[in-house]
C-alpha cells in the first residue's frame, strides 16, 4: 500500500498521488520494490582515499 501524498505530483510526465518508501530507503511510484538492492545511487564518481 502506498503512502498518500494528498496532492498530485507530476514526475517525468507521469502524475502520481502516492509513493512507496522501500526497505532500503529508496522511493518508488506505482509499486513497491521488495528486493533489497545493496547499491548506492549511480551517476556520481566515487573518490578514493589516499593516505
Amino acid at each position: 500500500m502506498g503512502l498518500a501524498l494528498g496532492f498530485d505530483l507530476t514526475f517525468f510526465g507521469a502524475t502520481y498521488n502516492s509513493l512507496f518508501i522501500n526497505n532500503n530507503g529508496n522511493v518508488s511510484f506505482g509499486a513497491g520494490i521488495f528486493a533489497f538492492v545493496p547499491v548506492g545511487p549511480t551517476g556520481g564518481a566515487r573518490k578514493r582515499r589516499t593516505t
